[in-house]
């Protein structure tokens, strides 16, 4: 329950940037809505799919921390060497078997942010991490070939 109410505050302020998202169907939307009205019972009937919180984490990685396409555009080579794909090798690690930063993270140490308490987030990070360097691969594409 604990997770569910921090969850439950990570949720609404993502929504609240992603209300108009087209990534996420109107059933998802309602989830997320239901969940951020403290009905946590209905997400026992209704649960939200992993691929609806890697998005909503992109969403949140997109609109709060600014890792926008444009940001992609401007700095290739802060994704040219494969940087997101690395980073989220690292979430997939198994908590038990990590003391830090796990190799191949590719930032400082300090920005390893796991969460050993919930391996759901961390595998949500990581997809989220792996759809972000999808979205450079796809950008790199379009280029090559505009």
């Amino acid at each position: 329950m604990e997770n569910t109410i921090k969850n439950m505050e990570i949720l609404k302020k993502v929504f609240d940037n992603i209300s108009n998202s087209q990534l996420l169907s109107d059933d998802a939307k309602a989830i997320v809505k239901a969940f951020i009205a403290n009905e946590v019972e209905f997400l026992d009937n209704n649960p939200i799919t992993g691929v609806e919180m890697i998005s909503i984490e992109r969403e949140r990685q997109i609109n709060e921390l600014g890792w926008t396409k444009e940001v992609q555009e401007q700095h290739p080579e802060w994704y040219a060497t494969n940087e997101l794909a690395d980073a989220a090798i690292c979430y997939l690690v198994d908590p038990d078997q990590r003391d830090s930063a796990p190799f191949p993270w590719p930032w400082d140490e300090k920005t390893f942010k796991p969460t050993p308490e919930d391996r759901i987030r961390e595998l949500v990070k990581a997809g989220a991490l792996t759809a972000a360097q999808i979205d450079y691969e796809i950008l790199k594409l379009q280029q090559n070939h505009g």
